[in-house]
Formats: C-alpha cells, structure tokens, sequence
C-alpha cells in the first residue's frame, strides 16, 4: 500500500493537483512480525526508503499459545533498523501523550518507513487475564468486562465524544474529496 502511494502520487500529483496524499499505518503484534513476509515487506520498504509508512508494534510480549519468547527472540527494534527503518520506541503503551509524539515524528521522517514499538499489557485491567495468553482472542465474560468497566469507569452505552466525532469524519471526507473535484473526473493529461 506504501509503495502504490508512492507510485499514484508520483502519476497523479501533477502541478498544483494533490490528490495522493495519504500514510500508511499498520498495527502489528508479535505473531505478525513472526511471519516470514513481515521480515520481506520490511526489507523491501527499507530499501525504497517508504517514508510514508509506520508500524505500529504492539509489543505485549504474548503470542496466542503464550509468552512471545517460547518462539521468537529477536530483537524487532533492531531488526527494523537494520532494514533501514527508523525506530522509535514507547516503554509505556498507555501514555497517549508519547505515544503523540512518536507518530508526529513518524509523520516528519519522510526518507525512511518508521518502525514505533509500543510496549503494552495484553488485557489490561482485565482481572485474571492481564498479561496472560488468555486475553489473546479468547471471551473475557460478562465479570470480568464489568470488573474492567468499574475500573475505568466506562459506562455500557456509546460515550457522546464518539457520537459527535461521526461530523468530523463527514468534513474531512469532503475535505479529501475536493480536490478530486477539480480534476474534472480525471487526472491531469500530464498525469495519465
């Protein structure tokens, strides 16, 4: 998905028109980065230096058969470093505030794919599964989701911040739709 923005912007942003101009995210736990592609993507986008593109590792060290390192010990910061990425780590995956700055600087390097390892709990808050492989996939129960809900002070029914968010996402699909308006159904000949 990198590599085709890449490719459409380079087709399609012709003079002033700008309508290719999306990031690519990706959000990836330990099984995944397990994969052999995992290690051939990465490679790849380090090679053609995917600027706009960010993993995001979330690093809770639990596999789905338990702890990560009954089948894996490399070190991905590392890894991802050594394909060209550049990485950055947050110790604390709750803290929303660094996990703001890492993707701002994410969003700032754009002659290398950047690699962010969040360093999580698998089931946090969950009493009798944090941490364990029995939060990975399996139903928490009705006890335990309450339990999370009186921790966090979650109530049962959708918070309004979410519901008033929806008129967000309809001006900025307008916003991403304008300049596709002023192609007039195209791109520029220059372009094509």
């Amino acid at each position: 998905m990198a590599l085709a923005e890449r490719m459409l912007a380079a087709r399609c942003n012709v003079g002033e028109h700008c309508v290719v101009d999306h990031r690519t995210w990706v959000l990836a736990g330990d099984g995944d980065l397990m994969e052999g592609i995992s290690h051939e993507a990465a490679s790849l986008a380090g090679r053609l230096g995917l600027g706009r593109l960010t993993v995001m590792f979330d690093d809770n060290n639990v596999t789905i058969d338990g702890p990560a390192d009954l089948s894996c010990s490399d070190d991905a910061l590392g890894r991802f470093a050594a394909y060209g990425w550049h990485t950055l780590s947050v110790e604390d995956g709750n803290d929303i505030s660094a996990i703001d700055e890492a993707v701002a600087e994410a969003c700032d390097v754009e002659s290398a794919p950047t690699f962010i390892r969040l360093r999580t709990t698998i089931g946090y808050g969950a009493p009798g599964v944090e941490g364990t492989s029995k939060a990975h996939g399996s139903p928490l129960g009705a006890d335990t989701i309450a339990a999370m809900r009186r921790r966090f002070n979650w109530p049962s029914s959708c918070p309004p911040t979410s519901r008033r968010s929806q008129g967000t996402g309809v001006s900025a699909e307008a916003l991403i739709d304008q300049p596709l308006r002023h192609m007039g159904g195209g791109p520029p000949a220059a372009g094509r």
